[in-house]
């Protein structure tokens, strides 16, 4: 077992299952749930012993032999009509959030970004690079990151606004994430994780942004303890 292979070939296993009935055939309750997330209630186990092992004591529920649960899995549920509608009505119900909220969609996009951005240093550097949560990189909340944006009536551009997001504006990175330098040389993962920081993000008209492009116009913005914007 080792950290590369987890989650492929080793799964972290709850000794006592969360939902395990026990001698008495009941379902535990919320207590019993809880005291069962313990750390100590946990330990490695292979793949497939934990998969065995979890149909056998969770009462036929829990994990499928596809590693997802049973009741979310989608070869298991191919043929039952009301797990299909369940998931239509739940992507509706995202595409009108996405539209509707700001936060939530400004989510969706930031974390994909930074997915993107450190998925591509990954594959171009032996390098250990920095394991966060988006807020981490961002410096702030997604509420933050609104508010940030909506400053000054958009940063001195009125006419934006979060119905026009995406269609007439976009939001830009003052330095490029991938941008050079004066020395030529591609950026280091702690540089580019700088240039992730809301403070590095500011409103900019579609067309505009993308002349832009990998080009760096301006000075750089200060970001607090951040050494290597450029």
């Amino acid at each position: 077992m080792s950290w590369e292979n987890y989650g492929s070939l080793w799964h972290v296993d709850h000794i006592v299952p969360i939902q395990y009935r026990g001698a008495d055939g009941q379902k535990p309750g919320a207590e019993t749930q809880l005291a069962r997330l313990h750390f100590t209630n946990l330990q490695p186990m292979w793949s497939k012993e934990n998969l065995r092992k979890g149909n056998r004591q969770c009462g036929g529920g829990g994990i499928c032999h596809h590693n997802r649960h049973r009741s979310a899995c989608s070869e298991c549920q191919r043929d039952n009509p009301a797990f299909a509608a369940r998931r239509q009505r739940a992507k509706e119900a995202r595409k009108i959030r996405y539209k509707e909220d700001a936060v939530f969609r400004l989510g969706k996009v930031t974390r994909s970004t930074v997915a993107k951005c450190i998925a591509n240093i990954r594959k171009k550097t032996s390098a250990p690079c920095l394991r966060k949560r988006t807020h981490e990189y961002l410096g702030c909340s997604f509420p933050d990151l609104k508010a940030h944006l909506e400053k000054d009536n958009f940063h001195g551009n009125p006419g934006m606004s979060w119905e026009n997001y995406g269609s007439l504006w976009h939001i830009d990175h003052i330095v490029p994430i991938m941008y050079a330098g004066p020395d030529g040389q591609k950026p280091d993962m702690e540089t580019v994780a700088s240039r992730l920081h809301f403070l590095n993000l500011q409103p900019m008209w579609g067309e505009e942004n993308l002349r832009k492009g990998n080009r760096f116009v301006g000075k750089p913005p200060r970001i607090p303890l951040q050494s290597k914007m450029l």
